[in-house]
């Protein structure tokens, strides 16, 4: 049940561009905060089904315009890439 209640927040606050700002961004991702040891994350990303937790929060973020626009992000930095994946 935890994670249909994530997505309902992704779509309403952080894609739709009328209600993007910071105050919405940072509390709808802390639920993928973490750190791994260089090793674990390794592992991680070879052998698990499911994108380590850093890396849920990157991608999309990082693909997303209104996201570099509202921080700030100068283009060809990591948190907004020239190239930038869309579905």
């Amino acid at each position: 049940m935890f994670f249909p209640l994530v997505n309902v927040k992704l779509k309403k606050y952080v894609f739709n561009t009328n209600t993007l700002s910071k105050n919405y961004k940072i509390p709808v991702f802390e639920v993928w905060c973490g750190k791994y040891r260089p090793e674990v994350l390794k592992l991680r990303i070879m052998t698990g089904s499911h994108s380590p937790a850093p890396y849920r929060v990157i991608g999309p973020l990082a693909n997303t315009p209104e996201f570099a626009r509202e921080f700030g992000c100068p283009l060809g930095s990591p948190m907004n890439p020239v190239k930038k994946c869309s579905v």
